[in-house]
């Protein structure tokens, strides 16, 4: 039996119904602590962990690290080849910020990269990315802490020698790294304790995992603090927050400085990035590497050239068949196919992705939909303005988590699960996992989410 099947078993036998409803209570108020909700509701997990056999990880680094390696090349092709201009969108005004050089080398700082993962072929598909503005980390991180100092964990944890990876550990000297590759390249010294800016707005859903990265950026003996992506000052020169000096500004989400209500009062801010005075991650250029685009552009025969055979390799491992959506003659498995048709006669095996979405907003599978839909779907992605991809279809992987009756164990269900893969700079820095009961498997779904423990 290995390691994973072994601590599964252990954990189970450990946990009991009086240890649970103990330890539930424990987790609600360890989470009210730290501000983990979402929507007013307690942030959703279960009461177990992931377990990955710790041999995994050097796997997980390496196919996470050839994969982002092959995102840059995707991404940087957007802004120096005229033909990939159809095939990565862009809102008029995200590109035209997006065009500005960020300064430091690479465009795909902070990203996270979901994934299948089947423990027992090793296999991993990578089904699509978030490069923009990926959240949790300080969640994350908290439920690790959180997590480690359950019952049945350290009754487990003496048998087995159980770690967890901390992503803002690997966060934290991305940061320090990237302000001193600005300095280098603009010719300027680095300040000793330079300013990092953690923006986000302030009415935002995730402002409490914005905190725990602020206190642990401080913790760890950097200089950090909030700020709404409206209250920065800029006189031509220096970018400023309450008379301070801003050396670096690690933002959320893109709209929070592009749409309204926060536009035009973020016109300040946005000058000084225009201007390539400020340290700007993510920069506005990572929306490229979020595309589901960038999927069907890696496995695209036509697009071979832009990787090496490392991440060709790694291209065929880990990706998925995805193309976009076209009325149009295509390939599959080496046979020339008419698209559309294949889409329409195959849906058991296809999943239709709008090119631009998140949160599995507009996801349809093929299997788990009726033919009336289907072909809807089908029809609107064909639609002139429209742009979704087609993939497909990968085994979803399942795991057992305890159920709970208000406070009581119920006993074990199987859910299905999706593993996340975050990089820092293009550096593997962990993974935490979603687990949910149907198909399309997201926190906004009803999803929940509990850190990866590695074994052995």
């Amino acid at each position: 039996m290995d390691i994973v099947k072994k601590v599964n078993e252990d954990f189970r036998s450990a946990l009991n119904p009086g240890d649970a409803e103990e330890q539930l209570g424990f987790i609600t108020e360890e989470t009210v602590k730290y501000g983990m909700a979402m929507k007013g509701k307690p942030f959703p997990t279960f009461l177990k962990p992931y377990f990955v056999d710790r041999k995994d990880r050097p796997l997980f680094k390496a196919a996470t690290e050839s994969i982002m390696h092959a995102i840059e090349k995707v991404s940087n092709s957007f802004f120096s080849d005229p033909k990939f201009k159809h095939l990565l969108e862009l809102g008029d005004k995200v590109e035209e910020f997006a065009k500005i050089d960020p300064v430091y080398p690479n465009r795909q700082i902070v990203s996270r990269l979901d994934a299948f993962f089947l423990p027992d072929s090793k296999d991993i598909k990578f089904l699509e990315f978030n490069c923009d503005s990926p959240s949790g980390m300080g969640w994350h991180d908290a439920m690790v802490d959180i997590f480690s100092n359950l019952k049945t964990i350290k009754q487990v944890q003496s048998k087995y020698n159980l770690a967890a990876d901390k992503f803002l550990d690997t966060h934290s000297k991305m940061l320090m790294k990237k302000y001193r590759q600005f300095c280098e390249k603009k010719g300027i010294k680095p300040v000793d304790n330079p300013l990092f800016a953690i923006v986000c707005a302030t009415d935002s859903t995730i402002l409490k995992d914005v905190e725990i990265i602020i206190n642990t950026l401080n913790e760890k003996g950097f200089n950090a603090v909030y700020a709404d992506p409206r209250h920065f000052d800029y006189d031509g020169k220096q970018l400023t927050l309450n008379g301070r000096a801003v050396h670096l500004i690690y933002r959320d989400a893109i709209q929070e400085f592009l749409n309204e209500p926060y536009y035009p009062d973020t016109k300040k801010v946005l000058e000084a990035y225009r201007d390539q005075n400020i340290c700007f991650i993510n920069p506005f250029s990572s929306r490229v590497g979020g595309l589901k685009s960038v999927l069907a552009i890696m496995g695209d025969p036509r697009f071979r050239y832009l990787f090496n055979e490392e991440e060709l390799d790694a291209i065929e491992k880990y990706i998925p068949w995805t193309r976009l959506v076209r009325d149009q003659e295509s390939d599959y498995k080496g046979k020339t196919i008419q698209l559309r048709h294949f889409i329409a006669e195959n849906k058991n095996n296809l999943v239709l992705k709008p090119n631009s979405g998140y949160g599995g907003a507009g996801v349809v599978i093929g299997k788990s939909s009726d033919n009336s839909e289907w072909q809807d779907t089908l029809n609107l992605a064909l639609t002139k303005g429209q742009n979704y991809v087609v993939q497909e279809l990968v085994p979803i992987p399942v795991d057992d988590f305890p159920i709970m009756d208000g406070n009581k164990l119920r006993g074990f269900e199987t859910k299905n699960v999706n593993i996340n893969f975050w990089a820092y700079d293009g550096v593997f820095g962990g993974a935490f996992l979603r687990a949910s009961s149907g198909d399309i498997i997201n926190v906004h779904r009803g999803g929940g989410l509990v850190p990866v423990f590695y074994a052995g």
